[in-house]
């Protein structure tokens, strides 16, 4: 029906129909195209990080850093060694001041389990018999207050595979010097590999693709490989 002026009485809920149609259209069409984004895949040589809680512990503390071969594991640790190895009794705070590395990050903790490793046999570098290889146990985000409770919770959620004092490894390590002179870490996923069969050494890791990535050679092998 016409109006006095000449409009028509029902032209402007015709046009805001009409606007939340084109609106409607755009919010489909973006959903499509984030769904398609490279953001959307993950690479099989990244591990995405698990869910943080409000509290701030998580699973794990950050994406695994890792390698896609022997020899470039090689070519990053500084030393190498075949060793067995026994839980201590001592942890440190293994996420570090950045303005200061000899003091613990004062917001983040991060357990780092220390372990002693009898060494037998040294494949890179040199050094002491007995060395100490610390292994993450937990992490607690800035928000979290650092309460017993909360570091039990924290151990239990965390994906990490202690070592085995029953199995003889071949370990991949960079030096912590912060902790101590004899103080070492796995620089990148898969660090350490289990020898207890030489003729097929696994990789232990809690990178999921580590035992895709790294068949399993014999020692002699791995040792070929390493170029040594």
């Amino acid at each position: 029906m016409k109006m006095q002026d000449g409009t028509y009485r029902f032209w402007p809920k015709i046009v805001t129909l009409l606007n939340f149609m084109v609106l409607l259209l755009l919010l489909v069409n973006c959903t499509v195209r984030s769904d398609k984004s490279p953001q959307a895949s993950v690479s099989q040589n990244t591990t995405v990080p698990g869910e943080l809680s409000e509290a701030g512990i998580g699973s794990v503390s950050a994406g695994y850093r890792t390698v896609s071969s022997i020899k470039e594991l090689a070519d990053i640790a500084d030393v190498i060694v075949i060793g067995r190895a026994t839980a201590t009794d001592e942890t440190v705070n293994m996420a570090r001041d950045e303005n200061d590395l000899a003091r613990p990050d004062p917001n983040v903790l991060v357990v780092g389990r220390s372990y002693e490793v009898r060494v037998s046999r040294y494949l890179k570098g040199n050094g002491a018999d007995v060395i100490y290889v610390l292994l993450r146990e937990a992490f607690l985000g800035a928000r979290a207050p650092k309460t017993e409770e909360n570091i039990a919770q924290a151990r239990r959620q965390f994906v990490q595979i202690p070592i085995d004092p029953e199995k003889q490894y071949v370990f991949f390590l960079a030096p912590r010097p912060e902790f101590g002179e004899a103080y070492f870490t796995g620089p990148k996923e898969p660090w350490r590999f289990d020898i207890s069969d030489v003729t097929q050494v696994k990789p232990e890791s809690p990178w999921h693709y580590a035992s895709t990535v790294f068949p399993s050679p014999s020692l002699d092998e791995m040792i070929e490989q390493l170029g040594q």
